[in-house]
C-alpha cells in the first residue's frame, strides 16, 4: 500500500511533537541538585550556623560567598549552548572582590577578579551574614538596593547562560520585571 506525503508529514509532525514534549519535560522537570542533597544530609553546613555576628564577621571568607550563591541557586547557571563560555560572577563585599564560576552545576569561589565577568554582585559583610541567616530576605535585600547587581555581558549571553533564573532568586518574581532588569542594565 502506497502512502501519500500527507501521511508522512503527519507522522513526522507527531515525532517532532513528542521530541519537543520530552525536551520540555527534561528542561522543566524538577531535579534535586547534589548541593541540596548534601545540605539535607548535613554535610553542607551554612558557615554562620553556630556563630555570633562578631565571630561571623571575623571569619568572613569565600565559604560565605559560596553559600550566598547557593541560596540564590547560582548552580543552575550553565554554559552557553555550543560553547565553553562558563558563567562567571564577581562578588564585591566591602571592597574585597571574590570571583565565582559555575561549571556543570558546581560553584567555585575564590578571591580575585575576572577581566570579563557576566555580572557583579555588591553587598556588605554584615548584609551577607544576615542573608545567610535568613535566605528568604535575599529578594528584599536586592529589591531595596542594599545589595546590587551590575550586568556586563550582553542580554543574549545572560539569557543563554540562565541568568533569568538567578534574577528570579534575587528580585521579586515577575518575568516581566526580570526581563526589564536585564534589558535595562
Amino acid at each position: 500500500m502506497k502512502r501519500g506525503w500527507t501521511f508522512h508529514l503527519g507522522v513526522s509532525s507527531i515525532v517532532l511533537a513528542c521530541c519537543a514534549l520530552f525536551l520540555t519535560y527534561v528542561w522543566l522537570a524538577p531535579s534535586t541538585h547534589p548541593y541540596v542533597i548534601k545540605e539535607q544530609e548535613g554535610s553542607l553546613v551554612n558557615p554562620v550556623f553556630d556563630l555570633t555576628d562578631s565571630q561571623a564577621l571575623a571569619g568572613f571568607n569565600s565559604k560565605y560567598i559560596f553559600f550566598l550563591l547557593y541560596y540564590t541557586k547560582a548552580y543552575q547557571l550553565h554554559t552557553r549552548p555550543l560553547s565553553t563560555d562558563t558563567p562567571r560572577l564577581l562578588i564585591v563585599v566591602d571592597g574585597v572582590t571574590y570571583r565565582a564560576e559555575v561549571v556543570r552545576g558546581i560553584i567555585t569561589v575564590s578571591k580575585g577578579t575576572y577581566s570579563d565577568p557576566d555580572i557583579t554582585l555588591y553587598s556588605t559583610r554584615e548584609e551577607v551574614i544576615r542573608l545567610l541567616r535568613t535566605p528568604s530576605k535575599i529578594r528584599t535585600s536586592f529589591a531595596s538596593g542594599i545589595s546590587k547587581v551590575e550586568t556586563h555581558a550582553s542580554r543574549a549571553t545572560l539569557f543563554s547562560k540562565g541568568y533569568l533564573r538567578l534574577y528570579d532568586s534575587l528580585f521579586p518574581s515577575t518575568i516581566t520585571g526580570n526581563v526589564i532588569r536585564i534589558v535595562g542594565s
